[in-house]
C-alpha cells in the first residue's frame, strides 16, 4: 500500500482483497444496493480537493428510483453521517450493505435539503436496456461498461428493420458513469 501510494498515481491504487471483490462485484453487475452511480461535482471545495459527491444516474427499478432520487442530487449525509471530505468510493461502500436493510441518504437537490429512507435490494444486472420506438427505431441505453455490454449493444444493434421502413438507432449514455475500457471499445 505504501509503495503504490508513493507516487499519487490514482490509476494504481493498492485494494485490500475486500475492496477488490467489491470493484469486481460491480463490475460484473453483481451487487446490491440502493441503485445509485455516484460522481464528482468538481471544483466545488470538497476536503482535500475532492470535490463534492453527487449522483450520476438512478437504476430503473431500484430503490432509489422509486423513492424519487435524481441525478444531479449532490450527496451530503449517508446513514446519518456527514460526507464531507468522502471520495466516491467511500459515500458508494456507505450505502452498500446487507440485502433486505435499510439506509438513510440525505441530498441536496438545487436549495432544498430532501432524506430519503432507501432499502437495500440487488441490483439490476441489466446495464443495457432495448426499447422499440416508433419508425422501427430502437432505443439502446448503456447505464454503465460493466461485462458483458458491448455483446449486448450489438446484439440489439443487429436486430433488422423490416425492408421500406426507416429504421435507425438512438444510443443513450445519459448518465453513464463508465466503468470497463474494453467493454467501452466493444
Amino acid at each position: 500500500e505504501g509503495m503504490l501510494g508513493l507516487p499519487g498515481d490514482k490509476w494504481a491504487p493498492y485494494s485490500s482483497a475486500r475492496e477488490y471483490d467489491d470493484v469486481e462485484g460491480r463490475l460484473n453487475g453483481d451487487y446490491g444496493g440502493v441503485g445509485l452511480w455516484l460522481g464528482t461535482k468538481d471544483g466545488d471545495g470538497g476536503r482535500d480537493g475532492r470535490g463534492r459527491v453527487l449522483v450520476a444516474s438512478v437504476q430503473p427499478g431500484t430503490a432509489a428510483a422509486r423513492a424519487g432520487v435524481r441525478a444531479g442530487d449532490v450527496i451530503t449525509e449517508v446513514a446519518g453521517s456527514s460526507v464531507a471530505g468522502w471520495d466516491v468510493g467511500r459515500v458508494a461502500k456507505a450505502l452498500r450493505g446487507r440485502l433486505g436493510e435499510a439506509v438513510e441518504l440525505t441530498v441536496e437537490r438545487g436549495r432544498r435539503t430532501r432524506r430519503f429512507h432507501l432499502v437495500r435490494t440487488p441490483v439490476p444486472e441489466e446495464d443495457v436496456t432495448v426499447t422499440d420506438l416508433a419508425d422501427d427505431a430502437r432505443l439502446i441505453r448503456v447505464d454503465a461498461f460493466t461485462r458483458g455490454t458491448g455483446r449486448r449493444v450489438r446484439a440489439a444493434v443487429s436486430g433488422e428493420s423490416p425492408p421500406g421502413r426507416p429504421g435507425g438507432v438512438v444510443l443513450d449514455l445519459r448518465g453513464n458513469p463508465g466503468g470497463l475500457l474494453e467493454e467501452a471499445v466493444e
